[in-house]
This record gives C-alpha cells, structure tokens and sequence, in this order.
C-alpha cells in the first residue's frame, strides 16, 4: 500500500535553493525527495536532542573531573619543582642531629609558606623555567657543591 502525500507549498531563498538543486543532482533524486528527507531528519532530531542532552551531563561531569585532576596534577608539580628548588639552594651540612633537626623543621616551614605564596599567585614553575632556559640557553647547570661526587 502507498503512503498518502500532502501537497505543501513554500518559499525558499535563492541561496538556498542552489544549496537544494546541488544536493539533489548529487544524490540524482528530485528536489522534492531531497527536501522531504530533510523535513523528516529534522522531525527525528528530538529524539537526538534527548540524547545529545544526557550526554551533554556526563559529559560535564567528566569536564570537571579532568579539570580537578589537571589542577592537582600542576599543584604536584608546583611542590615538586619548589622543593627541588629550595633543597638544592639550602642544602648545607648540619653540625649534629639536633641542629639538624631543628632546620630540618625551618626549612620546612619555610617551605610550606613558599608554596603557599606561589600557589596564591598562581602555578608559573612551567614558565619560570621557559624564562631560564630562554635567559641562559638550554646548558645542563652544575650541581651544588655539597652533591657533587667525591
């Protein structure tokens, strides 16, 4: 059995209209089909949108987490790169345990509020380092020489 047709009238733009004659000499149909099967994708989107939208959630969820996991990846970096930074600058040897224990603990705290210092204004050991290498050329520094082998 065939399926009943509506005549339907309507207007379209002269761009629009090259847009469809180009469409349908490509797909070797008449206009009419060209456009009845774009009325009828257009009908069906609702259900894509449904989807699209449940989609569009988790996707939002997964956005949030990469960007937490992003930010606490930089904060580790931030701290490693610093705490390389002020060992290698502060590293001197202690007279005995007590005093070393006692820097031992300065150093930390000193550390502790450098971090937080440049965590306030923003992860820039990336860029820090862009600077030096830009600044001094790319040569392998020396190590202290507290580290250096005997």
């Amino acid at each position: 059995m065939l399926a009943m047709k509506t005549r339907v009238y309507f207007y379209l733009d002269g761009p629009t209209l090259t847009r469809l004659d180009v469409v349908a000499a490509k797909r070797d149909t008449p206009r009419g089909v060209v456009v009845s099967d774009a009325v009828a994708a257009m009908l069906r989107e609702d259900g894509a949108q449904d989807l699209a939208t449940a989609f569009g959630h988790r996707l939002d969820r997964v956005s949030l987490a990469l960007a937490r996991i992003e930010r606490e990846q930089a904060l580790a970096f931030e701290m490693l790169a610093l705490f390389v930074r002020y060992y290698l600058n502060q590293l001197t040897p202690a007279p005995d345990q007590a005093t070393a224990q006692a820097r031992g603990k300065e150093r930390f705290v000193a550390f502790m509020e450098l971090l937080a210092r440049r965590l306030a204004r923003g992860f820039d050991t990336a860029r820090d380092l862009e600077e030096l290498v830009v600044e001094r050329g790319p040569e392998v520094p020396s190590p202290p020489p507290s580290l250096k082998p005997a």
